[in-house]
């Protein structure tokens, strides 16, 4: 059994873990008919206000100021509804790592030939190499994951001892 020093994950290995999770979820992503409808029919409709917005321009050249105001205010709109969505995701996301939370607790791992065991302040967990069912790494860490998008962070730096071994156990993960 090889045990790593006690370490402590940050904030920025949790972007990286969700980098990790958006990384896996594209390759497994099957197409979607309704995602490609809805792209397409974005640009049509776009494509069509377009066309109806320079049409009635020329038609109306005596209130083109108007109008011009018009689509400007509309365009405010849309963006700052955009905007408002994207802003409120990365405010969100900020959130989800607790400072006392156990992703951001000092850890310490332990790996052998079956399962890997995590031990913090508030707990523990164990997981068998055969419950893992992909994998993936960046240069700063490793992640096992065990669903979809949760996964066990390991910094490469606390498996430095005893790399070899554990490069031999996450090959044989599936990706």
């Amino acid at each position: 059994m090889h045990t790593t020093p006690e370490f402590a994950l940050t904030r920025a290995d949790y972007r990286l873990l969700a980098k990790a999770a958006a990384r896996r979820l594209r390759r497994t992503a099957k197409f979607s008919f309704v995602d490609a409808l809805l792209k397409v029919s974005a640009w049509c409709l776009l494509s069509a206000g377009l066309f109806l917005y320079f049409r009635l321009h020329d038609r109306l050249a005596d209130e083109a100021g108007t109008l011009d105001l018009a689509a400007a205010l509309v365009i405010a709109a849309a963006l700052v509804t955009f905007a408002a969505f994207y802003l409120r995701q990365i405010r969100l996301r900020g959130r989800l790592a607790a400072d006392g939370g156990a992703f951001l607790r000092r850890h310490s791992l332990a790996f052998d030939d079956v399962a890997m065991r995590m031990t913090w302040a508030t707990g523990h967990a164990q997981i068998q190499w055969s419950n893992i069912i992909g994998k993936d790494a960046d240069d700063a860490n490793y992640y096992l994951f065990v669903d979809t998008s949760a996964a066990y962070v390991v910094p490469r730096h606390a498996v430095a001892a005893f790399q070899a071994d554990f490069d031999r156990w996450f090959a044989r993960l599936p990706a």
